[in-house]
């Protein structure tokens, strides 16, 4: 079974009844689109069912923290939905993504005492304050060489290639200076692990690259029992 089947499947067995199933048609996003902004005033939840997103922090000094990278299932809209506040992070998608919308207005209606939704959307946000409290202390546990080259991995098109964003941006979404990103990247270039022309990033060793990641700390998921 596909991903996509697998996890259209999981959204209409563990959240939504699957009698509502042709009520909800898949959403497409594209590459670098944007499903929320910060502060946004949200009106729905969405239920990953494709496609690889990245979550970041926005602060207001203009900086953004790269939070998180999901490539498997995932609601978005949750904690925005249960403390009634706007979009605490934005959400860009890396690749084509495809979600399922399901408006808050539905949700009051339909599951708001439903035990199955309640119980599987607290699971989600559980999982949710597991992985932010290991973002909490990612910088200080993780060198910028397993930093750097878990980005790089989790951005990899089918040809290993990553177009990057401006380099300023990318100190920022790792919590480092300019400068020492730089000096990262050169090491990665000089060891013939990564080159760089512009902004592409071409992966060389991507064996190597993903010993640097220590198992890619932007993707580590939580391993339930």
């Amino acid at each position: 079974m596909n991903s996509y089947k697998k996890n259209l499947d999981y959204t209409f067995n563990h959240f939504l009844v699957k009698s509502h199933r042709e009520e909800f048609k898949p959403v497409l996003f594209e590459k670098n689109e944007f499903i929320i902004r910060s502060g946004d005033d949200l009106d729905s939840f969405y239920f990953l069912i494709s496609g690889k997103i990245r979550i970041f922090q926005d602060y207001e000094n203009g900086k953004r923290m790269l939070i998180r990278i999901f490539d498997s299932y995932t609601v978005l809209g949750d904690i925005e939905y249960f403390n009634e506040i706007p979009a605490m992070s934005s959400c860009q998608c890396v690749e084509t993504v495809k979600v399922i919308k399901v408006p808050y207005r539905y949700i009051d209606s339909k599951y708001k005492d439903n035990i199955t939704f309640l119980k599987n959307i607290l699971l989600q946000l559980s999982s949710k304050v597991l992985l932010t409290n290991e973002q909490a202390i990612l910088n200080n546990v993780y060198s910028l060489e397993t930093r750097l080259s878990s980005y790089i991995l989790s951005l990899l098109d089918e040809s290993n290639n990553v177009e990057l964003p401006p380099l300023t941006d990318v100190s920022n979404h790792l919590g480092t200076s300019y400068r020492h990103l730089t000096r990262t990247l050169k090491n990665l270039i000089d060891e013939g692990i990564i080159m760089k022309k512009n902004k592409l990033i071409k992966v060389l060793d991507r064996r190597k690259l993903s010993i640097l990641s220590q198992g890619n700390v932007y993707e580590r998921k939580i391993e339930r029992k």
